[in-house]
């Protein structure tokens, strides 16, 4: 999402975009320059930020989504936009889909084939960081895929984490939705995978995927450095793995592993604390052992840092994450909704 998009709908809101950029470490003045980049973990920074700001608004939300279009995402876009098939549109994003929120998986059987999202491993589930990026990416799925369509997209389904139910998202996207466990994931009949684009271009679609080919922006194709990171860090038994065991499992040098941490703004330290924390959370919801195990089992040596640590991550106690999980009458509530029933994403134009 464009830093100036946000901040935008944050100013029209009533809300002091300055100081939220201040928040995330990036300087006001990018507004003022257009062709101003930031890193991996300042655009997650905003985000969340944004999120908990905003965390009553689902319209703003629902706006983040539809302000979504390629032509903003560079030759990632291009490459999108003249894509010959859906076919070329999935491979696109198996290898070349990384970024804050979007790690994609293509999803295929007899029937039906489609594009999975699985979110930031930063982003503890039912907190306003991942509800957001679940009801932005379910809107500007609808409008992305209608703008490559040329019309409404004829979504078999729409799968979206069953923790945004009371959102009522069905009422903002002209596709039939269904709560489940897992990641977001747009399904199509199979058949509609060869179908020619309207604005599809053999040539110019090769030349911007050479164009990315050439970019040198990941190790591995399909994964940025940090979700191999991340990856890597989750098969490892060891908690305390630092970078000399992540490099060997990775079958890069340490040196090269660094580099690439650098070049993206990736804190090494952090990608683990946060792997560590999921780990946490995951045994909080689906064991009975006590806070303390899990502190231990997770790498901390006192329960007061682990708990310190956890609020941080998630915004609750581990205390209070584990409580809201096991009852399901706990439930935090979702943002307002602002303007309900201002129409479909079909009837917005994309551009």
């Amino acid at each position: 999402m464009d830093v100036h998009i946000l901040c935008e709908l944050l100013d029209r809101n009533g809300y002091d975009s300055a100081s939220i950029l201040t928040a995330a470490g990036i300087s006001p003045d990018i507004l003022s320059r257009h062709d101003s980049e930031i890193t991996r973990q300042q655009e997650l920074d905003l985000h969340t930020l944004f999120a908990a700001t905003t965390r009553d608004r689902l319209d703003i939300w629902v706006e983040c989504g539809r302000r979504n279009t390629f032509r903003a995402w560079g030759d990632f876009g291009m490459a999108n936009i003249t894509a010959p098939t859906l076919s070329h549109v999935r491979y696109l994003a198996e290898t070349h889909g990384g970024g804050t929120g979007r790690y994609p998986a293509v999803r295929e059987d007899g029937l039906f084939t489609g594009l999975a999202i699985a979110f930031d491993h930063h982003l503890a589930p039912g907190t306003p960081g991942h509800l957001f990026e679940v009801v932005r990416e379910a809107i500007a799925g609808v409008v992305l895929y209608t703008e490559l369509w040329g019309a409404p997209f004829p979504f078999a389904d729409i799968q979206v984490p069953a923790e945004t139910a009371a959102f009522g998202l069905s009422d903002y996207v002209d596709a039939p939705i269904r709560y489940g466990e897992g990641p977001l994931l747009f399904a199509w009949p199979v058949e509609l995978d060869k179908v020619p684009l309207p604005h599809g271009d053999q040539l110019l679609h090769q030349q911007y995927v050479a164009k990315l080919d050439r970019s040198d922006m990941r190790p591995v194709p399909g994964k940025s450095i940090e979700v191999l990171v991340s990856d890597a860090l989750e098969r490892m038994i060891d908690v305390h793995s630092g970078l000399d065991g992540v490099a060997a499992e990775l079958g890069i040098s340490r040196r090269t592993l660094q580099r690439r941490l650098t070049e993206s703004g990736i804190d090494f330290r952090r990608v683990r604390a946060s792997v560590r924390l999921k780990r946490a959370a995951d045994m909080l919801r689906s064991s009975d052992a006590t806070i303390s195990e899990i502190a231990s089992l997770v790498g901390y040596l006192e329960v007061s840092s682990f708990s310190h640590a956890f609020r941080r991550w998630s915004g609750e106690s581990p205390r209070q994450y584990r409580r809201r999980w096991l009852s399901p009458t706990e439930v935090i509530g979702p943002p307002v909704r602002h303007g309900h029933g201002t129409g479909l994403v079909r009837s917005r134009a994309v551009c």
